[in-house]
């Protein structure tokens, strides 16, 4: 039976009844109203968002407050209009038909705590309600309008007084003064029609007004234009409304409590703080002076709370607005389902079975070929949704109504704000019954497709999408799942946090109940879509592609790809994906880093413990020939690990992709002229390059999961070693390491870095940490005799030893950087707190003495002994030798050759001499060393800390004994020379020219730099130059830089100048151009050249000298880049006021400005808006014109 039954016999109600798409709280028409109220859904919710109103009012005239503003919010679609419509409607009790709104309002809501508060509001509080829409009421002529004005307007048209101000005005006065009747007696007879319908052409009433009361009062209006060129203008403030609201209202509708219900407020008002502040105002007076006989029911898309903190002011002005509207209601999202399914989708009770049926039959292939991913949506099917909502599924709902609301936000679209777009429940109608969907003829299981909806709301699309998506239909074919895979994009592109991935396409266009996965239908689609570039792959999945896009498109695929840019590409990404591999930690005590070369060349970054050497080469031959001559490079580098990996097909594809969005990027990156459009794609391509790198790095990896590993020789499977680059390379390490590093275990123990300081301070060498001893340590401190001394024979201690004889053997000083550099690298891999541990107990033990700043230390009570072992910068810089017991010749040999070698002058060999003429020359170096100090600090220059430290180690050895300055100065001549030699090059690198360099560079740092990022540093030279620039000036070897530093320095104003003149000459030329357009106007000639001066002069500033940009040689900051750009933007606004100005001048009428965006605040849709808007400006400005003003349009 079920394949004889359409979706159309499902129903209970006739499916095609009329349903109007937009709910107008100010259609009156009966018929309308009364359906309305017949098929309004009442949810439980909802019951108690009308408690939550009516019964505060209900409470009101018994307990009368201020607290009378209520703000209903709701999305488009969410029936806060229909909320709103209603109250007022069932709080005044208004006749629909010959049934009173509430009594049809209780039907639908049945509820009997509803009955009891309605029953008592009807019987107890008689009320009139003022109903209308701000964003559509006639009484609205511009979009600045206050709400205190629009409110005053729509309540003197329902107490039938005029609406315009100025003769409303002059019928509360006569009615005051009992002579209204007489009036319109009078105009009647004279002019053959009612007053109350000719007062509508405000044009003509005010004339015929002022003659009717000359004729009435000729002692007070002697003319018959009297009293339309003398009446008062009237401002109506929230103060003033209030006191007239309370006062016509007890003329015309005594008795009665008065209640607005505007709709779309918070659209009108928006981000304005002025208008909300306005209706704040608006709802404080009438609450102060009516004490709940006034009330204000206004809705909004958005939360008050919302509003309010997208508001410019303070938070006492928040917490007022707030307290203005103490009740509000929100209608979410969570009863659209319900209302749509009770009001359009109730099926007809004999044939639920059938569709319940057809659950069962399908329920797991339904909800496997219909689920959504990537997105926090549920998708979830069950059969009670899907018997309420069918024939759509239940998460389509809400992703109709974020549809439906994107269509109404985005640029281009076929109608304004609150116009004709659909409801969801008329389009849950439409979609069954409109001939072009027609899904009510289909057979029981034929499901709502997201390209139906598209067929339904077509004419809300934008223009440019619409022809788009036709041309896909011509070419294609109106059926062809080109053209449903185009229109379902095209919507979802509305959808923020719906991933347009395949999947997610695949899932929106199943067609049937029982019908197979689409989704190879929908890939084959979009691949023929892309190929003939209607679609892209963005950055949320596909995406239309528009005019500009395609031209972007084409220029992005004609960018050349070769082995150098793939090459590039490969190290780069190679880096990041090694960047931040997992750390081998060897026996839990030392991580190991390796060093990374791809293709032979060293990657920036820290340095490692051991090479790692990665070689990529496209599969094949090439990749055959890599590993054989990469085995052999293993072999002859024992220390270093090499990994050879084939690149395949899909990765060289990516990379080309990959190539072409950064080229892309860096050739547009730079412009400060970009359409919106191309801002747009700008940044999609910067997301799709974000991408990319991604998709990159993960075929990357995989390559390298199919390549092979050498260490001396032996290879090894990548896959063999790990699924992953990061278990391959912690693999790689755990077996190199204990044979690169093979005394690693000599000081293989863990340490807290206060024990060299204990060894030093202990009394008798008892309860040192386990490190040092023979049991659980490396055996430093030994027991012998009963007692604890040092162990210098401990195999660790040995090592140390050894080298600092050998190196002292040779001439060479040994600092503590030197035995960090040796024991912490091959075959050591020692930690720096166990290098100074152990050099502490050979200093303990006597087997070495110390050089500190200058000072020989040959003992631990000596002053100063325990710094180097306390503060690795102080070891660093010590230099430690073998303990010596008085002054050799050998050591006298040493100084003397150190001495003519540094000084270029001969001495005596003969300690007493050759110790004067140390002293001597180096307190003269450190003299010499103290200026340089000065400068190298006052232009901030790197080095002064470290020219510091020499000129203290200088005193410090010329002020030694003379036997310990001439051994002392033996041991660190290498030091001295490599100092001196520095400070040197720095004194001599210091000439003006290199000062004038060194300003330039911070001078561009500072000023140039800040602004060049912003506007060009995507270009990689710029950012190259600029990144070099800052390094080169911050390194301690600057001076050696200084060519490249001034090259740097040039590139970037080069520039800098380039984007300055440009802006530049805009500027200027945009300028010159407004002062040319107000000299040609009428009057301009005829001023004083003073006053012309004076009139032209916000304009004349802003032209700077010289005219031609080219001339601008040297960089300037001030104005600045922004400046410049901000005066180009602002020429319009500031031509308008010196034209204005210039009116003032010329003219006896005073002049008013008409901002002609006011009267066209949205897009126009069909002639009647145009006519409509049109009207409005020309009443608007007929009525300023006949105040005696003259007009100037702005157009914004």
């Amino acid at each position: 039976m079920s394949a004889t039954v359409r979706i159309v016999d499902l129903f209970e109600k006739p499916i095609d009844r009329r349903i109007e798409e937009v709910i107008k709280v100010d259609q009156t028409d009966e018929d309308t109203v009364y359906q309305e109220l017949t098929e309004y859904v009442v949810t439980q919710s909802i019951r108690d968002q009308y408690l939550k109103v009516l019964e505060p009012y209900q409470e009101t005239p018994q307990k009368p407050h201020e607290g009378i503003g209520v703000w209903i919010s709701g999305f488009f679609g969410s029936g806060k209009s229909s909320f709103a419509k209603n109250l007022g409607y069932i709080l005044e009790g208004r006749r629909i038909k010959g049934h009173f709104a509430t009594d049809l309002f209780l039907q639908q809501a049945n509820d009997p705590r509803l009955a009891v508060v309605l029953k008592t509001i009807n019987e107890k509080i008689p009320t009139k309600a003022v109903i209308f829409d701000v964003a559509t009421d006639r009484g609205v002529k511009t979009g600045s309008e206050r709400i205190t004005e629009i409110m005053y307007k729509a309540f003197l048209r329902e107490l039938d007084y005029s609406d315009d101000l100025d003769l409303a005005e002059l019928e509360i006065a006569l009615e005051a003064a009992g002579e209204l009747v007489e009036f319109e007696e009078r105009f009647q007879a004279k002019y053959g029609k009612p007053w109350r319908e000719a007062r509508r052409l405000t044009i003509f009433a005010f004339n015929q007004a002022s003659t009717i009361l000359h004729e009435m009062h000729p002692e007070t209006y002697p003319a018959p234009d009297s009293w339309a060129r003398s009446r008062p203008k009237v401002d109506i403030t929230p103060n003033l409304f209030a006191e007239r609201v309370l006062e016509l209202t007890s003329r015309r509708a005594p008795g009665r409590t008065l209640v607005f219900v505007v709709d779309e407020v918070g659209q009108y008002v928006g981000r304005n703080t002025d208008k909300m502040l306005d209706l704040q105002g608006v709802v404080q007076a009438l609450g102060r002076v009516g004490k709940g006989r006034i009330w204000v029911m206004v809705t909004s898309q958005e939360r008050l709370d919302e509003v309010v903190s997208n508001l410019d002011g303070t938070r006492v002005e928040y917490a007022r607005l707030m307290d203005r509207f103490p009740i509000q209601v929100d209608l979410g999202p969570n009863d659209i389902s319900e209302v749509t399914s009770r009001r359009v989708l109730t099926k007809k009770a004999s044939l639920e079975g059938l569709l319940r049926d057809l659950y069962r039959q399908h329920e797991g292939a339904l909800g496997m070929h219909t689920r959504l991913h990537g997105t926090s949506r549920r998708s979830e099917l069950s059969q009670e949704q899907f018997v309420q909502l069918y024939p759509f599924l239940p998460y389509q709902i809400d992703l109709i109504i974020q549809i439906i609301s994107g269509l109404r936000t985005q640029g281009g679209a076929g109608s304004h704000v609150g116009g004709s777009n659909r409801t969801l429940i008329k389009l849950a109608q439409q979609v069954i019954i409109n001939p072009r969907v027609n899904l009510g003829e289909q057979p029981l299981g034929a499901l709502v497709t997201l390209d139906m909806v598209y067929d339904l709301v077509e004419g809300n699309v934008a223009y440019e999408k619409r022809l788009e998506i036709a041309d896909v239909v011509k070419n294609f074919g109106e059926h062809s799942w080109e053209a449903r895979v185009v229109k379902a994009i095209c919507l979802l592109q509305m959808v923020r946090d719906l991933p347009r991935t395949e999947d997610n396409l695949a899932a929106v266009l199943y067609p049937r109940v029982g019908h197979p996965p689409v989704l190879p239908e929908v890939e084959a689609a979009l691949e023929r879509l892309q190929a003939a570039q209607k679609v892209r792959k963005g950055e949320q999945g596909w995406e239309l592609l528009s005019v500009e896009g395609k031209r972007w498109e084409t220029e992005r695929q004609g960018i050349p790809f070769g082995d150098r840019e793939a090459a590039v590409i490969r190290k780069a990404q190679a880096a990041e994906i090694f960047r931040n591999l997992r750390p081998y930690r060897h026996l839990n005590l030392r991580t190991f880093f390796p060093t990374l070369y791809v293709d032979g060349e060293k990657l920036g970054g820290r340095e490692g413990d051991l090479d790692l050497k990665l070689y990529l080469a496209d599969e094949g031959p090439a990749y055959e020939e890599r590993l054989t001559q990469r085995r052999d490079e293993s072999r002859l580098n024992p220390n270093c690990l090499v990994w050879v990996a084939p690149v395949g097909e899909a990765t060289l594809t990516l990379m080309k992709e990959l190539h072409r969005s950064s080229e892309m990027v860096r050739r547009y990156g730079r412009e400060s002229n970009l359409s919106k459009e191309q801002e747009k794609l700008l940044a999609e391509e910067k997301a799709r390059l974000e991408n990319l790198q991604r998709e990159v790095r993960v075929r990357l990896q995989s390559d390298l999961l199919e390549g092979a590993t050498y260490f001396r020789g032996v290879e090894r499977s990548a896959r063999m070693l790990g699924s992953s680059v990061d278990e391959v390379v912690h693999a790689l390490l755990s077996n190199a390491v204990p044979e690169v590093f093979d005394k690693f275990a000599l000081a293989a123990y863990p340490v807290k870095g206060g024990e060299a300081e204990a060894l030093l301070t202990s009394t008798n060498l008892s309860g040192l940490p386990a490190v040092v001893s023979e049991s659980g340590g490396m055996g430093l401190v030994v027991r012998r005799g009963g007692r604890y001394e040092i162990n210098l024979d401990a195999p660790a201690a040995r090592e140390v030893m050894d080298f600092i004889q050998q190196r002292h053997a040779l001439g060479e000083t040994v600092t503590g950087r030197a035995l960090e550099d040796h024991f912490t690298r091959k075959r050591y891999g020692w930690d720096l707190d166990i290098i100074m541990l152990i050099t502490a107990a050979l200093f303990r033990g006597a087997a070495i003495e110390m050089t500190v700043q200058g000072q020989r230390i040959r003992t631990p009570s000596d002053p100063g002994a325990r710094e180097p072992f306390t503060k690795v910068p102080h070891f660093r810089s010590a230099s430690f030798a073998p303990r010596g017991d008085g002054l050799t010749l050998k050591d006298l040999t040493r100084a003397h050759r150190a001495y003519r070698e540094l000084f270029g002058e001969e001495v005596e060999l003969e300690e007493g001499a050759l110790a004067a003429g140390i002293r001597k020359q180096l307190q003269e170096e450190r003299e010499r060393l103290l200026p340089l100090i000065r400068e190298l600090s006052a232009l901030r220059l790197p080095g002064a800390d470290e020219v510091e430290s020499l000129a203290q180690s200088l005193i410090g050895i010329a002020n030694s004994p003379s036997d310990d300055a001439i051994r002392t100065f033996a041991q660190e001549a290498q030091a001295i020379r490599s100092g001196l030699e520095q400070a040197r090059q720095m004194r001599e690198a210091l000439n003006v020219s290199a000062r004038q360099t060194i300003e330039n560079a911070r001078s561009v740092l500072q000023n140039a730099w800040p602004a060049l990022k912003v506007r060009a540093g995507t270009d990689p030279e710029v950012a190259a130059a600029g990144e070099r620039l800052r390094q080169n000036l911050a390194a301690l070897t600057w001076y050696q830089r200084l060519p490249t530093i001034a090259q740097d320095t040039q590139y970037l104003v080069d520039v800098y100048l380039k984007l300055y003149r440009d802006a530049w000459n805009r500027r200027n030329a945009a300028y010159e151009r407004a002062v040319e357009e107000v000299k040609s106007l009428p009057g301009f000639a005829a001023l004083e050249p003073s006053v012309q001066q004076r009139l032209l002069q916000p304009l004349l500033s802003r032209i700077g000298e010289p005219r031609d940009g080219s001339a601008i040689t040297e960089p300037r900051y001030s104005p600045t880049l922004d400046q410049l750009d901000a005066d180009f933007f602002a020429v319009e606004k500031l031509t308008q006021q010196v034209k204005v100005r210039l009116e003032e001048l010329t003219q006896e009428e005073p002049v008013v400005t008409v901002p002609v965006s006011r009267f066209f605040p949205t897009s126009i849709a069909n002639p009647e808006e145009l006519d409509e808007a049109l009207a409005a400006l020309k009443e608007y400005c007929l009525k300023l014109i006949q105040d005696g003003n003259r007009i100037i349009f702005i157009i914004k």
